[in-house]
């Protein structure tokens, strides 16, 4: 029997170790590194801004309060809609395509922007295992346009996808990431020369674009052992024309009006709304936080995102745009709900009536 469990573990060890998915290593360099960009990174990990616990313990009458007649996982695959892409995006447009969760193509000032690409069927590191998507995706990694950035928030499984980056690699120009996520892409394969990495409040000029790595309440880690040893964070990609927030995961905090006050106001916000629970509060917004986010932000357009594609908490599978366009009350014509799948141009586009998920 002690012969079976040293296997066992030794099998376990082997699989954190080398099983690729789980990303790459950081070096004593990296760490050098990243200790003179990065003032919240400490004895070789990151932290938030704020003091906060990524879990909580909750009492049960807490824990019941998503108990519902709403289904967690939707009876029946999603409708979707057919991207409209054009391989070379026109100049003057502002064009967004959303793959579910927080997946997202951009098209502005001629550039084709990817947000977390993830494009297969379960979040995990292995294929088979995992929380399964809820409806099949209109197209396949592979058939995207050309893409000239791919900008990651973090590391985790639902964001960053081992098997999406291996198909999109031979596509792509360049890769915008947060400190230590560049590791990973190194090891699927992607050449070093395609990566930056950030800190936040660094930015870049590329592409006629202004791309800034601004803060998040979150967290990372690929492997259970790694938890925070690389960032987190949202984007603010900027042009002549538009400015868009990307906001990546994160708990509601003073980020939002401190982004504002230095950067701006917004022409449209990507901003998480799902997977939330009491236990871990402050690392995953509810709803109504989502849309003061947004608030915070003035931006114009405010699209719910982190939902639709995975079941990882226990709500209702549709209760974020519910309560997001509830929370916005008089104004929900500033939320925009598109199907998974739709191409929507901002300025042209008008929400209306079509709340698929009701």
């Amino acid at each position: 029997m002690i012969g079976i469990l040293l296997i066992v573990l030794v099998a376990g060890m082997l699989f954190l170790l080398f099983w690729p998915s789980f990303g790459g290593r950081i070096s004593r360099k990296d760490q050098i590194d990243y200790r003179k960009r990065a003032a919240n990174y400490r004895h070789g990990r990151f932290r938030n801004e704020a003091d906060i616990k990524l879990m909580k313990r909750v009492k049960r009458k807490e824990k019941n309060q998503f108990v519902s007649r709403e289904p967690i996982v939707p009876k029946e695959m999603l409708p979707v809609g057919t991207p409209k892409l054009e391989g070379v995006p026109k100049k003057e447009k502002l064009t967004v395509t959303w793959f579910g969760h927080s997946t997202f193509l951009v098209q502005m000032e001629g550039k084709n922007i990817l947000i977390d690409p993830v494009f297969s069927n379960c979040t995990s590191p292995v294929s088979f295992l995992g929380p399964k998507r809820f409806s099949t995706l209109p197209m396949k990694a592979k058939d995207l346009p050309h893409i000239d950035l791919v900008l990651i928030t973090h590391d985790h499984y639902d964001h960053l996808d081992e098997t999406t980056i291996r198909e999109i690699e031979e596509k792509v120009t360049a890769y915008y990431v947060p400190l230590g996520v560049e590791k990973d892409l190194r090891r699927w394969g992607v050449k070093e020369e395609k990566v930056t990495n950030f800190a936040w409040w660094e930015e870049k000029s590329e592409f006629g674009l202004t791309i800034t790595c601004t803060p998040a309440q979150h967290f990372s880690g690929r492997r259970g052992i790694d938890q925070n040893k690389t960032l987190w964070c949202s984007w603010v990609i900027k042009s002549d024309s538009h400015q868009i927030f990307a906001s990546g995961d994160g708990g509601y905090g003073t980020q939002f009006k401190e982004i504002k006050k230095r950067l701006g106001s917004f022409e449209l916000a990507l901003i998480e709304a799902g997977q939330y629970d009491v236990a871990w509060a402050e690392i995953h917004m509810k709803p109504e936080q989502s849309y003061q986010a947004g608030i915070d932000l003035e931006a114009d357009v405010i699209i719910p995102i982190h939902w639709a594609a995975f079941r990882l908490a226990n709500h209702p599978w549709n209760d974020s745009p519910v309560r997001v366009v509830s929370a916005a009350g008089d104004r929900q014509e500033k939320v925009f709900t598109p199907r998974i799948g739709e191409t929507i141009t901002i300025g042209q586009f008008e929400q209306g009536e079509d709340r698929w998920w009701r």
